[in-house]
């Protein structure tokens, strides 16, 4: 009588573990013609070589060169943003930067909890 119910039980787990990993194995044929479906087109386009003569007169130039047609105070705006944000976060300002990583403490209302709980002993006799 055992082995009837132990020869069910080992069915369903075969039966049920199949249709998972069947399922899973069926996402995956999808997932991967999806992905060879929505290849963008690739359109090649080869830049010119810059020498290192044209490199060493970019840096020297006055004027920035413009970046994908936005203006150049735009492109003046935006770099100095970034040159601040990155100054910021290199002088560990406490308002942008956490002194621990998300989760690593536990939060106030439990620290506040376990303080209540282990502060109710008192020795006897004072």
């Amino acid at each position: 009588m055992h082995t009837e119910y132990f020869a069910w039980g080992l069915k369903m787990t075969v039966i049920g573990m199949g249709l998972v990993f069947a399922m899973l194995g069926l996402l995956w044929v999808l997932l991967t013609i999806i992905l060879m479906l929505d290849k963008p087109d690739e359109e090649e386009e080869e830049a010119p070589a810059a020498s290192a003569s044209d490199e060493s007169d970019a840096y020297e130039s006055a004027s920035p060169p413009a970046s994908a047609g936005l203006p150049a105070d735009l492109v003046s705006a935006i770099t100095v943003a970034a040159i601040k944000h990155r100054a910021a976060l290199q002088g560990g300002s406490a308002a942008i930067m956490p002194t621990t990583w998300p989760g690593s403490q536990q939060s106030n209302w439990v620290v506040a909890g376990r303080a209540r709980q282990t502060n109710t002993w008192t020795p006897r006799g004072k």
